[in-house]
């Protein structure tokens, strides 16, 4: 079952986005890639630390508020956006998270990025092909936060100025997280949905009554 006419992202950009994580995330020692990094100024026992351990966090991070803003203002330096909860919760003022997802379309960058944030799991990591917010499962969170300021897209504007946020399909990932953040917004911003869009969601992923009935409470 399909939902009404919106604007939807099609399978091939997710499929180009993890060949290309899949592809960085291959790095091994020596590399072109890997010589590439450290040419660039990534340090190179962190480096072969990460690709260690699987290219992910130091499993004793801990979430220190000093770190995180130096991270951020690093990340920025390095033409990271951030996009989603966090870039709107800047723009409207309205709620405070501390869950930060920034976005790199270079994979050098990516990589060091992912450097500079290893102790740090406040912060996540992420790669895009043309715009941060290509992928977002809800209108409400597509809204961008780089070095030049807020960038609040068509979409995100007209859910913030009606009150309904549209539901993106395609870009569904995991089912039970996005209805989870339907809640989470309704209750930060008072944000609804709409019933065709909803049933579809629940229809289409199989989620458990229960949640579909709070989600339909949802509903305009």
């Amino acid at each position: 079952m399909q939902p009404p006419n919106r604007l939807r992202f099609s399978e091939d950009k997710r499929l180009q986005i993890s060949d290309h994580v899949r592809r960085l995330r291959s790095v091994v020692p020596d590399d072109e890639l890997f010589r590439s990094v450290v040419h660039a100024g990534g340090n190179e026992i962190v480096l072969r630390g990460w690709i260690k351990q699987g290219c992910c966090k130091n499993s004793d991070a801990v979430f220190d508020a000093g770190k995180t803003a130096e991270s951020t203002d690093r990340l920025f330096e390095m033409g990271g956006i951030v996009s989603g909860g966090a870039a709107l919760a800047f723009a409207t003022s309205a709620f405070e998270t501390k869950d930060i997802d920034f976005y790199f379309k270079d994979g050098v960058s990516y990589i060091m990025a992912h450097l500079a944030v290893i102790d740090d799991p406040t912060i996540d990591v992420n790669f895009y092909i043309d715009e941060p917010h290509e992928l977002h499962d809800m209108s409400i969170v597509m809204c961008n936060l780089g070095p030049d300021g807020v960038q609040m897209t068509p979409q995100c504007r007209s859910a913030l100025d009606s009150g309904v946020s549209d539901i993106y399909l395609a870009s569904v990932i995991y089912p039970i997280r996005t209805a989870a953040r339907m809640f989470k917004y309704h209750e930060r911003l008072g944000i609804r949905f709409r019933t065709a869009e909803i049933v579809a969601f629940c229809s289409m992923y199989g989620l458990p009554f229960d949640i579909c009935r709070q989600a339909m409470e949802l509903g305009v």
